[in-house]
């Protein structure tokens, strides 16, 4: 995504009061938050030119304490999708043409969505583009194994109704044994 006043330029932020895509040079930070121009308060005057001392003054080590910006907040919650059978059929057919090709990032992304609107077979598949013995058995390079991922997707699974599942689930303990 672009700055929305530079459109060559990649946004780096975005303003926490309207929401508009910012690069470096748009951005502004009061109080540490990330705002848009139109959003900064607007600087009256500077600041007063500090005085000089008198020669008897004698100035104490005053630690540096930087102000930490506070978390931002958390995310809502998503709610579940909603997708009818037609769409996930889709997702999942997609997504296993994807893993064919060797694009698991892209295959996750669609997997995913349709296991999150609940699709057994979906968070099988899923599951398994995680699993190291499958990762292997296709002789995917670049795929990353990760078996707590693999895990709760196996499991979320056999939460909704798969069987074969459970079978991955007991092949993942042994294989991590």
């Amino acid at each position: 995504m672009n700055c929305y006043q530079h459109p060559d330029v990649a946004a780096v932020a975005f303003c926490r009061t309207c929401g508009k895509p910012l690069c470096q040079v748009c951005q502004r930070s009061v109080e540490g938050t990330i705002v848009c121009e139109e959003h900064a308060p607007q600087q009256v005057a500077p600041p007063p030119a500090p005085r000089a001392a008198p020669a008897d003054y004698q100035v104490a080590a005053v630690p540096v304490v930087t102000p930490v910006a506070p978390p931002p907040p958390p995310l809502p919650e998503r709610a579940p999708l909603r997708l009818d059978r037609q769409e996930i059929a889709t997702l999942i057919k997609r997504g296993e043409e994807l893993l064919n090709n060797g694009d698991f990032s892209s295959a996750r992304l669609l997997l995913r969505r349709a296991a999150e609107a609940g699709s057994a077979d979906a968070a099988l598949t899923l599951g398994s583009t995680y699993d190291p013995l499958t990762i292997q058995r296709l002789g995917a390079i670049g795929a990353k194994p990760d078996i707590a991922r693999a895990r709760k997707w196996y499991q979320k699974a056999v939460e909704l109704g798969s069987d074969s599942a459970s079978e991955q689930l007991d092949k993942l303990a042994q294989a991590a044994h």
